[in-house]
């Protein structure tokens, strides 16, 4: 897996949001969403925003598994601050509707 990549572009994703983390001492577990590990990567213990990028949800299937669907996460050190929602452009009650469309 690669941990660098390059910036997926704003115009092309359907989603992005920050929060920030805690990260606590010696390392961060990358893990996939079924909770399945991928990857260990050392880390300096501090306060750090995340951003969470989503791409191609709607290519998702219904039951999530297939799809063209691409995700970024990156970190850097940061105070704490609110939750902020950089791109919203998901319809009230996904998962079911992404962009006013049911996924295939």
């Amino acid at each position: 897996m690669a941990l660098a990549a390059p910036p997926l572009i704003l115009d092309d994703l359907d989603h992005v949001a920050e929060a920030n983390i805690e990260i606590p001492p010696e390392h961060i577990d990358i893990r996939e969403c079924t909770g399945d590990p991928i990857d260990t990567i050392p880390a300096t213990p501090g306060s750090y925003r995340v951003r969470a990028c989503f791409a191609g949800r709607d290519t998702l299937s219904k039951d999530g598994l297939d799809g063209d669907d691409r995700y970024q996460i990156t970190l850097r050190p940061a105070p704490p601050a609110p939750v902020a929602m950089v791109k919203e452009d998901i319809e009230p009650g996904w998962p079911g509707t992404i962009n006013g469309r049911t996924p295939p």
